[in-house]
């Protein structure tokens, strides 16, 4: 590779480890913003939408306050974007903290991302490292690119490009091209022998979560 095309690689990528919170990409902030109803990243997890959407939020709060995790997951959606509610983050994370606590990887993600801001929560590498990783852990796409950044920078967990390049490499083996361009930017802070052992890795676990 040309110095100059070597050098512009390893820029790039360095700020887009600064930047990766941002998550540019508009599939992605669609996806966040998406009710679960639309959303299949537990697959034994559905609800619909209530009928009345006018009493949408009584309707939610009730089955939330009731124990249900997709409604729990649904209110924080909109407290989080004042959808029929005032926005309110420090709400947001409470309901999406109770059904994460149930398991629901796209609520799991969600706070993540309020621990990575210190959004309604107060800020925390750590916590924002362990609610992506729950999330990773059940398949989640972003939450994987996100998990695999904060290993890339060494944010909220020990620096660690191999686990890195893994969680990137498990979104692409699912079917998340979009973030093969992430992966080539990591290989390039590897050795052969390094990418080879991280392949490895993700054969493993995805052997490991295969239902």
């Amino acid at each position: 590779m040309n110095s100059g095309v070597f050098d512009w690689v390893h820029a790039a990528f360095d700020s887009m480890v600064e930047r990766f919170r941002m998550r540019s990409l508009v599939a992605m902030c669609c996806l966040l913003a998406t009710p679960v109803w639309a959303q299949d990243h537990n697959s034994d997890f559905e609800v619909t939408q209530p009928a009345d959407s006018a009493g949408a939020p009584s309707e939610w709060r009730r089955m939330a306050e009731q124990g249900q995790a997709a409604a729990q997951y649904n209110l924080g959606i909109m407290y989080e974007y004042g959808r029929g509610v005032r926005q309110n983050d420090v709400e947001a994370a409470r309901w999406y903290r109770k059904a994460s606590v149930q398991g629901v990887s796209v609520a799991q993600y969600k706070l993540g991302i309020m621990y990575d801001n210190g959004w309604g929560v107060p800020q925390s590498d750590t916590e924002a490292v362990r609610w992506y990783n729950n999330a990773a852990e059940q398949g989640h796409p972003l939450a994987q690119h996100d998990l695999a950044f904060m290993y890339a920078a060494g944010t909220g967990v020990a620096q660690d490009y191999l686990r890195a390049y893994m969680w990137l490499n498990i979104a692409v083996e699912y079917g998340n091209s979009l973030m093969i361009i992430h992966l080539n930017s990591i290989s390039e802070h590897l050795t052969p022998a390094q990418i080879v052992e991280a392949q490895q890795m993700t054969r493993e676990w995805i052997e490991n979560h295969q239902h």
